[in-house]
């Protein structure tokens, strides 16, 4: 079944607001574990890398940063 509208924008609001607080460095996983845990939202990490993708093509500036093993804004 496909997502809702609602569902899709609340997870792209959680990844930017994670991002944004650039207090950690959230992965796939620790981005799937906050939203199970602040908004009783299940989905699986790849739908969080799809995400991520979509807001990159769209021109966030979001980049994998290996040594602290998840993601950051660019700066």
């Amino acid at each position: 079944m496909p997502m809702s509208y609602r569902a899709i924008t609340t997870r792209i609001a959680y990844i930017d607001g994670r991002l944004r607080n650039r207090q950690d460095y959230p992965s796939a996983v620790d981005i799937v574990r906050g939203l199970s845990e602040e908004n009783t939202e299940e989905v699986t990490t790849r739908t969080i890398q799809q995400d991520i993708e979509k807001m990159r093509d769209r021109g966030a500036p979001i980049v994998y940063e290996k040594h602290r093993h998840g993601y950051s804004t660019a700066t």
